[in-house]
């Protein structure tokens, strides 16, 4: 049974990692495990499909100083079930990533989308497919 995955995360994330599972009074790798289920729930739901990834050209992780080691910290995830894991290794296998970096791009993805949803709404004042009609008419 594997029961253990070992997730490189760049400073930014290990950081949003550690914030949330001192909120919620969890350990990281608790956070991680949430995270990823999530995650696989709400895919299973929208049918098969890309990771919103947080990359940049074929494999860059798109942070400030990506990949270094002194940018990077190891997260190690025990009592993975063995039904999580599989769905994970299959999905990472149809995006040609390992499962670390698949486990990366989803909780770059979720990170994201939490950064978004804290900003504030812009309303805009005319319709945004207005704006783009206007743009590509005056081309």
């Amino acid at each position: 049974m594997r029961d253990q995955l070992s997730v490189r995360l760049p400073h930014e994330l290990n950081a949003a990692v550690a914030e949330r599972a001192k909120r919620d009074a969890r350990r990281p790798s608790d956070v991680v495990r949430l995270a990823l289920q999530a995650y696989l729930r709400e895919s299973d739901s929208d049918g098969p499909g890309r990771p919103d990834r947080a990359r940049e050209g074929g494999g860059t992780p798109a942070w400030g100083d990506s990949g270094s080691p002194a940018t990077e910290r190891t997260i190690l995830l025990r009592r993975v079930p063995e039904e999580l894991y599989r769905a994970l290794k299959e999905r990472a296998a149809r995006e040609r990533l390992s499962v670390s970096g698949y486990v990366l791009d989803i909780l770059a993805r979720r990170q994201f989308r939490e950064r978004l949803q804290s900003r504030p709404r812009v309303n805009l004042s005319v319709p945004a497919a207005d704006i783009v009609r206007e743009g590509r008419d005056s081309r």
